[in-house]
């Protein structure tokens, strides 16, 4: 703060401090499905608060399912996140009833990939 002339004032300030703070973001992993026998779909995630302009949220994407023989059942679809300073994340796990596994074991996730979907909302 600056003081201005107050000629009829006699006037002390007091300074203050502003505190940036780490912005929210949220991680989801979309549920996905398969037939016994077929090739694992690729992994996606909605990411939500992400700051238009800033750093990318970080994070891969895994299931245990990593073949096509893998038996019939239900898989977690993990997220795992990066080290950045900038964003408190939050990771979500989504589990569908009934889900017949997902992914491919390393549907990795960074920013965006070829193989990979990202949706931001």
């Amino acid at each position: 703060m600056t003081l201005g002339t107050n000629p009829n004032y006699d006037v002390t300030k007091t300074d203050s401090t502003l505190t940036v703070n780490k912005a929210v973001a949220t991680v989801v992993a979309d549920a996905k499905s398969k037939f016994y026998g077929a090739a694992n779909p690729a992994l996606t995630a909605v990411v939500t608060g992400e700051v238009t302009g800033g750093d990318a949220v970080d994070y891969t994407l895994a299931t245990t399912p990593r073949s096509t023989l893998s038996g019939v059942g239900s898989y977690p679809i993990d997220v795992t996140l990066g080290t950045q300073s900038e964003l408190r994340r939050d990771q979500d796990r989504q589990h569908a009833d009934g889900q017949q596994g997902g992914g491919d074991g390393g549907g990795r996730m960074r920013r965006a990939s070829s193989t990979a979907r990202r949706i931001r909302r």
